[in-house]
């Protein structure tokens, strides 16, 4: 009846079990018979803007209010619309993924200070107080030589050998950890602030001059950027810069500028969640070497060792960076069934589609030609009370008892009515057989209205074994859940019985239960 509607461009209306109101299907008289509802979606994680625009660019939705203070919407239009929608929400409105990054940063700085060698004197003193003040004995030693006025002269006698060393290590560990979620930067500061100031001088009568501190971070600066893959993988983008204090600069009007030294590295890497990557390398290494000693003798090869004196510091340091990244929070990855799914058409989203299903063998049959009269009138005819002086008529049951009496049965049990999205069972029960009988069988569903959640696959068939060798026994229970999106019914059934009396050998007749339906709603 749908496909005749449908090819006639006629619409309906269900009024009651057994009821159908048939309308032209034209925007008019959609607008009077078209029953719509009006549902409120609270957004818990997603902006409601976002959400309500792909809203509308998917469903078309007739009307849509959004409250951002509550971050939902209420949106009024068909039933089959609403569903669609409230599918559409359950598979984009998921919490940010967040991870937690655990850091470990170690600044290692080595300084190594020397002082060997003879310190030899390096200087000669002398005096000079005039010809006439010198002792006649002095006088004429110094004059002899032609130095008029010299009184005396010396240097000093004391010679000083050094041989100090002096060692340091310092070692700085920090070990913070930060919780950040996708795509957004989290910053890690292991240092200090050092304030520089800046002068500022006021004309007028007396000049005021005023000084303004100015912060600058100095240490370990940590920039990540965390980007948390569907496989439990996280994609890094780290900036990492360690700066230290070289020294200052002024000018002439009193400001000072500092002077800092700097190590940068930046890189982008993937890690799978706790693996620790280690980033190291930042090195620092100052050498300063002074000699002293006698003119002429530290050039001489092999007398520069002995008769200098020699002051050498060595300095090392380097930063090295431990990060290990540990997700506690990740999308759920969707199934191929849960991400495709029916829509609709293009004028009416979430329609349910046209379809003619299988019908079973001779389910549509009539009379016999020549009976005059039809399958219903026989059916009325075999279950009326007999008339008076009349027998009654026989069973219609009778040969189908008396063959099956002593033949296995399977029975196929299953809820009639279950919401969309929810969850159900459905049991398989050998019936009547010896404890010796093993079965196996074939129970087909629906993959595109149901999904199985044994954890086998999703093809829409399952193999259930029966008997005493098996753990379940004679009876077999599975879980399904509804993934249709729109309401209709789905059938269950099984096909493909074969059984088997371990004990001769021989092969058991079972009876298959008929198909059950299962009303979506």
């Amino acid at each position: 009846m749908k496909l005749i509607l449908a090819t006639n461009q006629l619409a309906y209306k269900v009024l009651n079990s057994n009821s159908l109101l048939i309308y032209p299907n034209t925007p008019a008289k959609l607008k009077d018979y078209q029953e719509l509802v009006v549902r409120s979606f609270q957004v818990a994680h997603t902006d409601v803007k976002q959400m309500v625009a792909m809203v509308r660019g998917i469903v078309k939705a007739k009307d849509i209010y959004v409250n951002e203070q509550l971050n939902l919407f209420i949106m009024r239009d068909t039933l089959e619309a609403i569903r669609l929608t409230e599918r559409l929400i359950s598979l984009n409105d998921y919490a940010e993924p967040e991870v937690m990054l655990e850091v470990t940063i170690l600044d290692v700085t080595r300084t190594n200070k020397f002082l060997l060698g003879p310190n030899f004197p390096q200087s000669l003193q002398a005096s000079y107080a005039g010809a006439a003040s010198l002792a006649p004995a002095a006088g004429a030693a110094f004059s002899s030589f032609g130095f008029d006025g010299l009184k005396s002269f010396g240097m000093p006698a004391q010679v000083t050998v050094d041989f100090l060393q002096n060692f340091s290590a310092g070692d700085i560990l920090a070990n913070p950890r930060i919780r950040v979620n996708n795509k957004e930067k989290a910053k890690i500061h292991v240092g200090t602030k050092e304030p520089f100031f800046t002068a500022n001088v006021q004309p007028g009568i007396t000049a005021v001059v005023t000084s303004t501190p100015t912060f600058i971070d100095l240490g370990v600066k940590l920039d990540v950027e965390p980007r948390i893959g569907l496989n439990d993988d996280v994609t890094l983008k780290v900036t990492l810069e360690v700066s230290s204090l070289l020294g200052t600069i002024s000018n002439d009007k009193g400001a000072t500028a500092p002077r800092v030294g700097t190590r940068n590295a930046e890189t982008l890497l993937t890690l799978k969640d706790g693996e620790t990557q280690i980033i190291a390398g930042l090195l620092d290494n100052r050498e300063r070497q002074g000699v002293k000693g006698l003119a002429g003798l530290i050039n001489i090869p092999g007398l520069d060792r002995l008769t200098s004196n020699q002051d050498i510091e060595r300095t090392k340091n380097e930063v090295i960076l431990l990060i290990t990244p540990r997700i506690i929070r990740n999308i759920p990855r969707p199934t191929n069934l849960e991400s495709e799914y029916h829509f609709g058409t293009a004028s009416e989203a979430g329609k349910l589609p046209v379809a003619i299903k299988k019908t079973a063998a001779q389910s549509l049959s009539i009379a016999p030609a020549g009976s005059g009269r039809g399958a219903a009138a026989a059916i009325q005819e075999a279950f009326s009370p007999p008339a008076e002086g009349q027998e009654p008529p026989p069973n219609p049951f009778a040969s189908v008892a008396s063959s099956a009496s002593g033949t296995p049965t399977l029975t196929l049990q299953s809820p009639t009515n279950v919401g969309l999205g929810k969850e159900f069972s459905v049991s398989v029960r050998l019936v009547g057989a010896k404890a010796t009988v093993n079965s196996d069988l074939q129970l087909n569903y629906e993959a595109s209205a149901l999904e199985a959640l044994d954890g086998g696959d999703k093809s829409g068939t399952r193999t259930i074994k029966l008997g005493k060798d098996q753990a379940s026994g004679l009876a077999a229970q599975l879980r399904f859940k509804v993934i249709a999106a729109n309401p209709g019914t789905t059938e269950i059934n099984i096909q493909n019985v074969n059984a088997e009396d371990m004990e001769n050998g021989q092969a058991v007749e079972v009876t298959p239960p008929p198909p059950v339906s299962v009303n979506i709603k």
